[in-house]
């Protein structure tokens, strides 16, 4: 669980968003949302305060960007 503001966000072309969390100075955590997912995803806009849910995937994880797959969002 990770809570946090969204910098950005990107959808692919077949409908996969990554949403993108402010984490420190020049890092961010990614956390992706399948295209199942895309109705919930879609609504989580650039500047929003949220808390996501998702699993860990260091194989995807980058230098200063860890990634969560399998996100989801957490009401409060």
């Amino acid at each position: 669980i990770i809570s946090g503001l969204i910098v950005e966000t990107k959808t692919d072309d077949v409908g996969v968003i990554n949403v993108y969390l402010k984490a420190g100075e020049k890092q961010r955590v990614e956390c992706g949302f399948s295209a199942f997912e895309k109705d919930l995803a879609s609504k989580l806009k650039t500047g929003q305060k949220v808390t996501i849910v998702g699993e860990f995937r260091e194989s995807e994880s980058k230098e200063g960007q860890p990634a969560l797959r399998f996100c989801m969002p957490v009401k409060k």
